[in-house]
């Protein structure tokens, strides 16, 4: 049993996320916003965003030079993501709560799955998936070899199913990829159009920084959707979440 707790506490050590907080470029962008220099800040955190790669420190702090660079619907976008990964975060919510307040917009709530696997990191998920999967297939060699560990501890196996299928979900229910659907309008508000061109008829007006969720693309318009409500923006009034996979 000590064994097995030292493996287990060497391999969460093993697959524990390496934090690039002390890298020089978010010192350099840190200090510029500390200095005030709140689009030079921004301008920075958006160079650590390479490669569709982000955090949601990266987002939160993205967010809060938005916000004080006078962009609080820019900053829900990035507070949103930042929502979408670190959902129990308090001083999180908090900012993206004041930056809604400031448009008039509405705040989103995540899908329950996501809230309730909130309890563990997303990869802390993984760590766990893949260790439950190495000690199922290990266990289940070791039964077809060993008489003594056929016989023993019955309830071994069917216990190692049911660890990997809970992490199986939590993988699932942790994983932002969800975001990918999802646009935060820019501006002050945003007329939706019946057809994609700027002569159709209004349909429906939302304040920036409304999330809704991206159904189509088209030219320069793209078709949302706003709770039960269906229409058409121009593209460039809208910023995705996260860029498609």
């Amino acid at each position: 049993m000590k064994k097995f707790a030292l493996f287990l506490g060497l391999a969460l050590l093993i697959f524990a996320p390496v934090r690039a907080d002390w890298d020089a470029d978010w010192v350099t962008a840190s200090a510029a916003y500390d200095n005030g220099e709140y689009a030079e800040a921004y301008a920075l955190f958006s160079e650590l965003r390479g490669d569709g790669k982000t955090s949601a420190a990266l987002e939160y702090n993205l967010g809060n030079s938005a916000l004080r660079m006078g962009r609080p619907d820019m900053a829900a976008g990035h507070y949103r993501l930042a929502q979408w990964l670190a959902p129990g975060d308090p001083d999180l919510r908090a900012n993206y709560e004041l930056a809604v307040d400031v448009l008039g917009a509405e705040l989103a709530p995540l899908p329950f799955h996501r809230r309730a696997s909130a309890f563990l990191p997303q990869r802390m998920w993984h760590n766990i998936w893949y260790l439950s999967l190495w000690t199922l297939a290990l266990f289940g060699i070791a039964r077809m070899k060993l008489d003594k560990i056929r016989d023993a501890s019955p309830w071994v196996f069917p216990l190692l199913a049911c660890l990997l299928i809970f992490s199986g979900w939590g993988v699932w229910a942790s994983s932002p990829r969800p975001a990918q659907k999802e646009a935060v309008l820019l501006g002050e508000e945003i007329t939706a159009r019946f057809e994609p061109h700027e002569n159709a008829t209004a349909h429906f007006a939302l304040p920036g920084g409304s999330v809704v969720r991206v159904e189509e693309t088209t030219r320069q318009w793209t078709r949302i959707r706003a709770n039960e409500n269906i229409g058409w923006v121009p593209s460039d009034s809208l910023s995705r979440l996260m860029p498609e996979s």
